[in-house]
């Protein structure tokens, strides 16, 4: 039997590729004649980059940007470089995403997106 396995993240525990490969190693342990491929997918949301880096055989890099509200953030970006051309890929929770402001933080109106575009 062929296989596919293309799982989003499980938020706060695993990425989409971590996930694929957990649920394919658990069949593979109980059916280890089938063939087994993974993709890890993303919904558009954070793992995105993380999925379509791994997808596409990019690399991933990080640099330290501005947070929403300006405190350091260390973010990561992919670069996919494919017949000359070079891709970029940018996820944007990355440096300016909620998760980077305790909730007693947030504030609309002086977050910015500066790192995002840094």
């Amino acid at each position: 039997m062929r296989v596919l396995v293309a799982p989003d993240k499980f938020r706060g525990t695993l990425s989409a590729a971590q996930a694929a490969e957990a649920i394919a190693a658990g069949w593979a342990r109980t059916r280890p004649g089938d063939r087994v491929e993974t993709i890890p997918l993303a919904d558009g949301g954070e793992g995105t980059m993380e999925a379509l880096v791994a997808a596409l055989g990019g690399e991933r890099r990080t640099v330290r940007v501005a947070g929403p509200l300006g405190d350091p953030a260390d973010a990561s970006f992919g670069l996919v470089r494919k017949a000359g051309v070079v891709l970029a890929v940018v996820e944007m929770a990355q440096a300016s995403g909620l998760a980077l402001v305790s909730e007693g933080r947030r504030d609309a109106l002086r977050a910015s997106t500066r790192g995002t575009g840094r």
